[in-house]
């Protein structure tokens, strides 16, 4: 069992964080709060369904990422905002220009005076290059912009008048972005010349998060995940080098060559964020199954295991639909590639596993884990999200979680090993951290410059607090909670307290004092 204790320790070192040298990020800072004023009751079901009739929405075409049994998730999505994009991307990678056309629906009871876009591309951590707005209008206005935050992560856009409840603004943004080559960083927004791979995570200004008491605007920790928005509509238009292969959110519904340049025309279905993957290099191969297609975008070599983790993939996805409910889209893409100081990185309809577990000498179970825990974040972030600065566990734990499901039922001998090593690894972080108050459901501003802790407790404990929830409550109830959780809250931005009271109400107990024991509710 050793050897499977070494080959876990290792992907926990690795799985999931970024970098651990970097200082500690400043303190966080929200955006003004607006006074709330009272309206009249308005039916929100029919505002959302008028807001899709909205032309930048490109309702008629969304569908198109949709598996069959999903069309109607757009009337039940409750979108309000709509993303009308425009790419083009220069031959060397490194630089790109873009367009925005946003339609926004503000289903708040006040009037909003303000829009807060981010900017992740601007921050040391993580990306370490630059996402510029050129231009904005508002009712074909210029408007005032204000840069608030130290890490330039975020765009104040000052609305000319304010938005009424249940009545929708258009703003027009111009953009454009340069890409570091090669830097130490995730590699997520990057261009890789030895693979010319171009990656461009969050590549646009996209809508900050809301709740009742306003925008969701942080600076980026150097730890954990960046990206809190809610659900919408894409629509993008991307012009590459015709030569390029290119993985992305969503749907291609158009592809035309015209000389040297592609043009690709893409709809998302009811998405929180819009990745894309470009290399002339990627070798595709793909499975297709009930639910739609599994595409695995390789970088050559290694065919063999990239071929096992397209099937992994394959299954795990299977599994979880099977177990949490359908995986809603029609596609799902795995992009095998150089990433720095991780194992995979999740995007909606898209995951990212790192090129060195496909190596001959690196262990299946290794790779099939880090795979299954990507595909699980289709269904914990992608299709449910949650604030990942506030509450990284509500994702990452029960991810990891689900990762055992899938080790369970092919190897349960090593799902026995890893929890055994989990076990282990937390009693003794937890014996040397002495006074330590961690908890698994601390914000991720408490971990920094503190990885092993976060490691320890959100993806290890986290992991664990599932594991000895499902036996407490047991299999049937445990089950139906996450299945409830996911049905009822599909493409919503819930807290955790929504996710815990799903697994009181399946057992009919009161589960107060078993939440506090684990660290999971104050």
């Amino acid at each position: 069992m050793s050897s499977i204790f070494r080959s876990v320790s290792i992907l926990i070192l690795g799985l999931f964080l970024a970098s651990c040298a970097a200082p500690t990020s400043p303190s966080p800072t929200r955006t003004p709060i607006d006074a709330p004023l009272p309206v009249a009751e308005t039916s929100s079901p029919i505002a959302y369904q008028d807001f899709l009739k909205d032309p930048a929405c490109h309702s008629d075409q969304q569908t198109a990422a949709l598996n069959s049994d999903h069309q109607n998730d757009l009337e039940i999505a409750g979108i309000n905002a709509c993303y009308e994009l425009t790419l083009q991307i220069d031959a060397s990678g490194l630089s790109y220009t873009g367009t925005l056309n946003l339609a926004y629906l503000n289903e708040s009871p006040s009037e909003i005076t303000d829009l807060v876009f981010r900017l992740y591309p601007n921050t040391t951590y993580n990306y370490a290059g630059q996402l510029t707005v050129d231009s904005v209008e508002i009712a074909n206005q210029s408007v005032q912009t204000q840069d608030f935050l130290k890490d330039h992560s975020a765009l104040r856009i000052l609305m000319p008048q304010a938005l009424e409840p249940w009545k929708t603004a258009h703003a027009k943004l111009s953009f454009h972005g340069q890409v570091p080559e090669s830097n130490s960083t995730y590699g997520i927004f990057n261009h890789d010349p030895t693979n010319n791979l171009l990656t461009l995570a969050n590549w646009y200004p996209i809508l900050a998060a809301r709740n009742a008491n306003g925008w969701l605007a942080e600076e980026i920790s150097p730890l954990g995940d960046a990206v809190t928005s809610e659900t919408g509509l894409f629509h993008v238009i991307i012009q590459s080098p015709a030569e390029w292969k290119v993985a992305e959110t969503g749907t291609q519904v158009r592809q035309e060559t015209r000389g040297d340049i592609q043009e690709i025309e893409v709809v998302s279905g009811p998405t929180r964020d819009f990745m894309i993957a470009a290399s002339p290099n990627f070798i595709v191969s793909e499975i297709e199954n009930n639910l739609g297609i599994v595409r695995e975008w390789a970088l050559p070599g290694n065919e063999i295991a990239q071929k096992d983790g397209l099937q992994v993939a394959n299954q795990a996805l299977e599994l979880f639909s099977e177990k949490f409910g359908e995986y809603p889209f029609n596609e799902l893409d795995v992009v095998s590639m150089p990433i720095n100081n991780a194992s995979g990185v999740e995007y909606p309809g898209l995951i990212m596993i790192g090129h060195y577990l496909y190596a001959p000498e690196k262990d299946f179970n290794i790779r099939a884990m880090v795979i299954a825990h990507e595909v699980a974040h289709q269904w914990w972030y992608s299709v449910i999200g949650n604030d990942v600065q506030e509450n990284p566990w509500q994702d990452e734990a029960l991810t990891s979680y689900s990762s055992f499901e899938y080790l369970e039922s092919i190897n349960p001998s090593f799902l026995d090993g890893t929890i055994q090593y989990f076990e282990n690894s937390v009693s003794e972080f937890e014996k040397s951290s002495g006074e330590s108050k961690l908890k698994i459901g601390d914000p991720l501003s408490v971990y920094q410059d503190q990885s092993a802790a976060y490691a320890s407790l959100v993806y290890q404990k986290g992991a664990l607090f599932f594991w000895e929830l499902r036996k407490k409550i047991g299999d049937t109830s445990f089950g139906a909670a996450l299945s409830d959780y996911y049905q009822q809250n599909a493409y919503q931005f819930v807290g955790p307290e929504v996710l815990l009271s799903a697994f009181e109400k399946q057992c009919g107990c009161d589960l107060t004092d078993f939440y506090q024991e684990w660290g999971v509710t104050p």
